[in-house]
């Protein structure tokens, strides 16, 4: 593809049109999933959602992570619609939501040197990304090598479009000094994403405190003000964690438990092959051309080693085999999926054709992966579409 810098109006346009793609795919997966029967097609969460926001509104629950909840009450009361129908709208905004952020993020990126139809397929491609899966290996796509996009998943679907923001506010927070309405707005957003679900700013805070150790530790003004915006959300993972696991001494199910690779050994025979096959085209990348790496994608593998710590060192009761604590890892393979792409792309354009036949044949080795994720995305979610359960 030779260089050319796109119009704004076709990238307008096809940033429209996959943000539209993406709501009525999703609406019509999430439709069937809050209306499947029991043990039916559509294996989903939905039903569970629906009867903890009902409880909510009735003021007979109280959950640690209540965000999607409460967007889905306001959406109910705005709209004039039922618990249902709220659900389905909600999480189908999210899911536009976050398509439309990832063509934004590719093109500001991209432009420069790419076509917008050429970003619109790299953006879809990243919206349908799944692992190498090898069913004879893995007893799931999902619990075994990891999912970027797991569609079942209500609160990792809302999680994403503010993960997103937090992610993009933490970089620029890092790099460049911040006014205090910019910390405020970070605060929050990061605030409201842990609220939805706290796995991914889990990892994201300890990942800032490595990345300033690696590249800001002469910075003590900056420490501060990293200190006070990621102040909210520490203080929220306290008051969920005191919910959850200390507020009732003689609550026996909910419990936090240290099980070196425990969940993941139950789905994985071996659970470093399933990482390798979840991340085949970042690793590969990050093997072959790690010079070719920005401070953001650093960031991003930062993430990553912190929500897979996490994730393989710990276990919840009483859904241990689901490795509800593993949904941080699934979430920081998308962000390294992206920022990957982006230094790929990047790369493609600035090493050149033979004679360095060497670094010629790694691009064609990471497309060659990108592409192979991007088609098993693409038949898995034909597959979740027509109803198939596919973890």
């Amino acid at each position: 593809m030779q260089p050319n810098t796109p119009t704004r109006n076709y990238a307008l346009a096809y940033g429209f049109l996959l943000t539209l793609v993406t709501a009525i795919f999703s609406g019509y997966l999430f439709w069937h999933q809050v209306y499947a029967t029991a043990g039916g097609a559509y294996v989903s969460d939905m039903r569970a959602y629906v009867d903890q926001i009902a409880l909510i509104e009735q003021g007979k629950l109280q959950r640690p992570h209540m965000g999607l909840h409460y967007s889905v009450i306001l959406i109910k009361a705005l709209l004039h619609v039922d618990i249902e129908q709220g659900l389905v709208i909600t999480l189908t905004v999210y899911a536009a939501l976050q398509a439309a952020l990832i063509f934004a993020w590719l093109h500001a990126a991209l432009h420069r040197t790419y076509t917008p139809l050429f970003i619109l397929l790299a953006a879809l491609a990243l919206m349908l990304v799944t692992p190498l899966y090898l069913p004879a290996f893995d007893s799931s796509i999902l619990r075994g090598p990891g999912h970027p996009h797991a569609w079942h998943n209500q609160t990792m679907v809302a999680s994403i479009p503010f993960a997103i923001v937090a992610f993009l506010g933490w970089y620029a927070l890092l790099e460049q000094r911040k006014n205090i309405k910019f910390c405020a707005s970070l605060a929050l957003i990061t605030a409201i994403d842990a609220f939805i679900k706290p796995n991914f700013a889990l990892s994201l805070l300890p990942a800032v405190g490595l990345y300033v150790l690696v590249y800001k530790k002469h910075a003590p003004r900056q420490l501060v003000t990293l200190a006070l915006t990621a102040l909210p959300t520490l203080l929220l993972f306290l008051w969920q964690y005191t919910v959850l696991f200390v507020e009732n001494p003689l609550d026996t199910v909910h419990q936090l438990l240290f099980d070196p690779m425990g969940v993941w050994s139950v789905h994985s025979p071996c659970p470093l092959v399933s990482i390798l096959l979840g991340c085949a085209f970042p690793m590969a990348f990050l093997a072959t051309c790690r010079h070719h790496l920005s401070r953001l994608s650093w960031l991003a593998w930062m993430n990553w080693l912190a929500a897979t710590v996490f994730g393989a060192l710990f276990a919840e009761t009483p859904r241990y085999h689901d490795g509800n604590l593993m949904r941080g890892y699934y979430m920081a393979m998308l962000f390294i999926f992206i920022t990957t792409t982006i230094d790929f792309m990047k790369a493609a354009q600035t090493i050149p054709a033979p004679p360095g036949k060497t670094a010629f044949t790694r691009l064609h080795l990471c497309w060659l992966l990108l592409i192979t994720h991007a088609v098993i995305g693409f038949y898995y979610y034909g597959w979740i579409l027509a109803g198939n359960h596919y973890y």
